[in-house]
C-alpha cells in the first residue's frame, strides 16, 4: 500500500511538471534587463565614462503545441551615458513589439533549456548634451530579426522562471535629426552573452 501511495504522489509531481508546457496553456509574462558599463579614464581626478540601460517587457504567450510557444512582447526601454571627460551625454528611451517561437527541451525535473526566434520593431529617442554648448536630438527606428537561447525553470503548474544567457541578431537602424532632419542608417550583427550580472535578464511567468 505505502509503495502504490508513493508512485501516486511521484506521479502526480510529474503530471503538475509537464502539464505546465503543454498545448493550449497560455502564459503572461513580465522581465526586465539591466546594464551599465563604467570605463575611467583617470581615476584620480574621477573622469570616466559611464553608461546604464533598463528594458521592461509585457508578454503574452500561448503553448501552440507541447514545449512550443509563439508569444508576442511589448517592451519599454530607457538609458543614459555619462562623461566626465568633456564629451558628451545622452538620454534615450523607447518602446516596441517583438513576435518569438520559443522551443523548450528537458534537461533535468523541471529544468529546462530553451531556443528560439524572433522578429521585432523598435522606436526610439535619444537627446545628446554637448558639455561645450547646446544640445541635439534624434528619433530612430529599429528592424531586426535574430535567434536566442537560455534556460527555464518551472516552479510549480503556474509559475515559471526564464533566463536569457545568449543571442544573436540583424538589426537594421534609420535615424533621423529632429533639428535638420538629417538621416542616417545603420546595419548590425551582434552576438553576446547575457544573464552574468553586468547584463541580468530574466523573465517570470504566470501560466493559466
Amino acid at each position: 500500500m505505502k509503495t502504490y501511495f508513493i508512485a501516486a504522489l511521484l506521479l502526480a509531481a510529474s503530471t503538475w511538471t509537464v502539464q505546465s508546457q503543454t498545448k493550449g496553456t497560455n502564459s503572461i509574462g513580465f522581465g526586465v534587463s539591466s546594464s551599465t558599463s563604467k570605463y575611467e579614464v583617470d581615476p584620480a581626478n574621477a573622469i570616466y565614462n559611464e553608461q546604464k540601460g533598463t528594458n521592461y517587457s509585457l508578454t503574452f504567450g500561448h503553448f501552440v503545441k507541447d514545449n512550443a510557444r509563439i508569444g508576442l512582447t511589448a517592451t519599454y526601454f530607457e538609458g543614459s551615458s555619462k562623461s566626465t571627460s568633456g564629451g558628451v551625454n545622452s538620454d534615450n528611451k523607447g518602446y516596441g513589439g517583438i513576435l518569438h517561437y520559443q522551443k523548450y527541451y528537458p534537461l533535468l525535473k523541471r529544468f529546462y533549456a530553451y531556443a528560439g526566434g524572433r522578429g521585432r520593431y523598435l522606436y526610439s529617442k535619444d537627446r545628446q548634451y554637448y558639455q561645450s554648448s547646446g544640445s541635439n536630438s534624434y528619433k530612430g527606428s529599429t528592424y531586426g530579426i535574430g535567434a536566442y537561447g537560455g534556460a527555464a525553470y518551472f516552479l510549480s503548474k503556474r509559475f515559471a522562471f526564464e533566463a536569457q544567457l545568449l543571442t544573436a541578431d540583424f538589426t537594421y537602424y534609420k535615424q533621423t535629426n529632429t533639428l535638420n532632419s538629417a538621416k542616417s542608417t545603420q546595419t548590425n550583427l551582434n552576438i553576446s552573452s547575457s544573464g552574468v550580472i553586468n547584463d541580468l535578464g530574466f523573465s517570470i511567468y504566470l501560466l493559466f
